[in-house]
């Protein structure tokens, strides 16, 4: 690589200084984080500094100090790294996860509404509205449970048109959870790529691709994180108004109210990545958390074979950080130990609903076999997407093992 295109393409390289001891190279959308001695090289580089001011600079604050030779090379390893190899990022990213991703919402067009939103993570808005939103969640529950309401729900028995709203109630929620991330990384400023739908094992999930949230610091990532279940919040906030002054749709309210409040504790999950899962990792500083987490037996089988494994290399180092992994770790093996029984429950409730099913055909008319007919339709959906990821996932956990 000629010194012409050294300097162009560092140009366009982001050089960040994400917090103490932690550093980043942001181009071609990848990052990848580095030493402090490659953020000093690059830096420099950038700001114009030859390769004879470079090694001198680096001599007197490290003492000891590559070959002028030695750096030219490591610029130009990380340049091809960035812009030659095919994608692969350093970070967990929020959104590899997701299968069969389609783009509803682009960058342009979400970069403006982002914009426009961004004013509501204002340190003392934010503070105020996460009271209010609190407060006034908790008395709508409160309502709800002394007028008997929590079975409320909405089916087809109620009629197709509430049948329809509730559903369009549910992809507005998410919608405007998915805004609540892409405005609080705005307010940090950062645009989000994008906002989409696809699938996260058996679930049709939206989200929003926020990968450059690894530019910022982790408190900052956690007010992102946040952010959806903020939105929500405020969601709250409208139906408790409805809910007092319009007595005749207390129960469909009720019924919204029980679904974004059902959505927001789900989302707060750390076991799935949801946004507890980014929230519990960012607080305790463990990147890619499930990944080690899923490793725990794999080293335990090493430390048993005697190469005594260890999770320095992925920067846990602290007290605090091991016991929130092995915690975490404990609580995800349990919880697939469970997973069978669980899953061998609802599959005989299941069956048993299919057979009754069945039996009842000939006397279903209407509405009734409408609501049934769709119910099956799910539970065949459910059951081919589980089977396909299963076989998925202890393919992967089958390989690590045999690897190891």
């Amino acid at each position: 690589m000629t010194i012409t295109e050294d300097c162009d393409l560092l140009q366009s390289v982001e050089i960040v200084h994400v917090e103490k001891n932690k550093y980043a190279l942001h181009g071609n959308d990848k990052i990848f984080f580095v030493g402090e001695m490659l953020y000093d090289i690059f830096r420099l580089r950038k700001e114009g500094y030859q390769m004879e001011e470079i090694h001198e600079f680096l001599t007197q604050k490290n003492n000891v100090c590559p070959s002028i030779e030695k750096i030219e090379q490591v610029i130009d390893q990380n340049l091809d790294k960035i812009f030659k190899q095919p994608a692969r990022k350093d970070v967990d990213a929020k959104s590899k996860y997701i299968y069969g991703q389609i783009r509803i919402i682009p960058e342009s067009v979400l970069g403006k509404i982002s914009n426009s939103l961004k004013f509501l993570f204002n340190r003392y808005i934010f503070m105020i509205m996460v009271l209010l939103g609190s407060t006034w969640t908790f008395l709508l529950v409160k309502s709800i449970y002394l007028r008997g309401l929590f079975d409320s729900r909405i089916s087809l028995k109620d009629g197709i048109f509430l049948f329809i709203i509730s559903y369009v109630f549910l992809f507005v929620v998410s919608m405007l959870h998915e805004f609540g991330h892409s405005s609080a990384a705005a307010r940090f400023g950062i645009t989000a790529k994008e906002i989409g739908f696809g699938f996260y094992l058996i679930f049709p999930v939206l989200y929003t691709d926020v990968t450059k949230v690894w530019l910022l610091n982790r408190y900052k990532r956690i007010v992102v994180n946040v952010g959806g279940i903020y939105f929500q919040l405020l969601i709250n906030v409208v139906l408790y108004f409805i809910f007092k002054n319009f007595s005749a749709y207390q129960n469909i309210v009720s019924a919204l109210f029980l679904t974004n409040t059902t959505l927001a504790l789900y989302s707060l999950n750390p076991i799935m990545r949801n946004d507890g899962y980014w929230i519990y990792s960012d607080f305790f500083d463990i990147p890619n958390l499930s990944r080690t987490a899923f490793d725990y037996p794999v080293r335990a089988y090493q430390y048993f074979k005697g190469k005594r494994p260890s999770f320095h290399t992925e920067g846990i180092v602290t007290w605090g950080q091991k016991t929130a992994l092995f915690i975490y770790a404990l609580v995800l093996y349990s919880l697939l130990m469970l997973l069978p029984i669980g899953f061998a429950n609802v599959s005989f409730y299941n069956f048993k609903e299919v057979m009754k099913f069945i039996q009842q055909y000939p006397q279903l008319q209407g509405i009734t076999l409408a609501e049934e007919s769709f119910h099956i339709l799910k539970l065949v959906f459910f059951y081919t997407l589980t089977g396909y990821f299963t076989v998925r996932m202890f393919k992967g956990m089958f390989m690590k093992f045999k690897a190891a």
